[in-house]
């Protein structure tokens, strides 16, 4: 029985009874069409990927556009799995019977080797990164119909998987742990996208100390409350010009949103506020790098948000030991509350 294990260098082995018979290298992504296969391969596989034979050490290149329904079909018949997992595998141009076949002798080799995902621990490694690089990617990735938090998500989780690899280069496509974040959380408006795939991925890269956690997101957050966006350099991007700038005054997707439309005059459904959503995921995550790179690679963080009166003044009745004590939270009060303070 044939299988993919993942390498951290040199592509992928293809292995039987515990040997390497040969490996895989895996390289530019393809077009969209011809052959191609659902479901993934190890980290990236979920497009189709110019694949190369690669035999002791000596690469061997097969046809241009070599899918994985012939590289699958005429090698073997291998079953497919991956360290990662098994995906649902459709082998599109293979039989029908053929396909199920191989699905179902994948299963068998994960269930036969008890094959499991090994992570380690939080914090991630973490290798200083290009904000330019970051917030181009954002842009990129919520055109690939990853939305706002997917998108700034992978444009930093692809990022490092790049430049540091594993454990970012094996854990399972970005749309299928961060995709949930759109809209401010399917459509409900709450926070935004880009600061949640942002945060998502500041937590991988701190891991669970509260301290540094919160100094890093209070940051970005109260950044994407106090600053006009979408930034120049983001304004950039596209084919739509330069866009209208607005300051959210809190991180709700609602609120934000609806600011920019009146900055703008577009409407909230409309294909320039889509616009303007893809540069806010490069803007949030290139904002996150620009921290991460501080706090982690320079050592030398000093915190640049201040938070609104407002929410010391309200705080001192509604918050913990005040008068009422029935609210919490950091965000400014007067952007949703009338200002009763006397």
């Amino acid at each position: 029985m044939y299988y993919f294990t993942n390498e951290k260098k040199g592509g992928y082995n293809v292995t039987k009874g515990g040997k390497v018979e040969t490996k895989v290298r895996i390289g530019k992504q393809l077009p969209k069409g011809e052959s191609q296969a659902e479901g993934w391969l190890g980290y990236g596989f979920h497009n189709l990927w110019e694949v190369e034979i690669m035999e002791d050490k000596k690469v061997k290149p097969l046809e241009k556009a070599l899918s994985r329904r012939k590289f699958l079909c005429d090698a073997g018949k291998f079953a497919v799995g991956t360290a990662v997992g098994i995906g649902s595998i459709g082998l599109v141009g293979c039989s029908a019977k053929m396909a199920e076949q191989t699905k179902e002798k994948a299963k068998e080799t994960v269930a036969a080797t008890n094959t499991k995902v090994e992570f380690p621990p939080t914090p991630w490694p973490y290798k200083k990164l290009d904000p330019e690089v970051v917030r181009k990617a954002g842009f990129e990735a919520y055109k690939r119909d990853l939305h706002c938090m997917a998108g700034s998500f992978a444009a930093i989780i692809e990022t490092l998987a790049k430049e540091v690899g594993y454990p970012y280069d094996a854990i399972p496509p970005v749309e299928q742990l961060a995709y949930y974040g759109a809209g401010g959380v399917m459509g409900w408006a709450t926070l935004c996208g880009a600061a949640n795939g942002s945060c998502m991925a500041i937590n991988l890269i701190l891991g669970k100390d509260h301290e540094k956690l919160g100094v890093a997101i209070n940051e970005l957050l109260g950044y994407y409350s106090t600053t006009p966006l979408p930034t120049a350099n983001s304004n950039k991007f596209g084919d739509m010009g330069e866009q209208a700038q607005s300051v959210a005054g809190n991180p709700l997707c609602h609120v934000s949103v609806t600011n920019w439309c009146k900055a703008s005059g577009k409407k909230s459904f409309s294909p320039e506020r889509a616009e303007r959503c893809a540069k806010l995921a490069g803007d949030i995550a290139a904002k996150a790098v620009e921290l991460l790179n501080q706090i982690i690679v320079e050592g030398s963080f000093t915190p640049v948000y201040k938070a609104p009166e407002a929410i010391t003044d309200c705080g001192s009745c509604h918050t913990k030991g005040g008068v009422l004590e029935n609210s919490r939270g950091k965000m400014d009060c007067l952007t949703c509350h009338d200002d009763h303070r006397g």
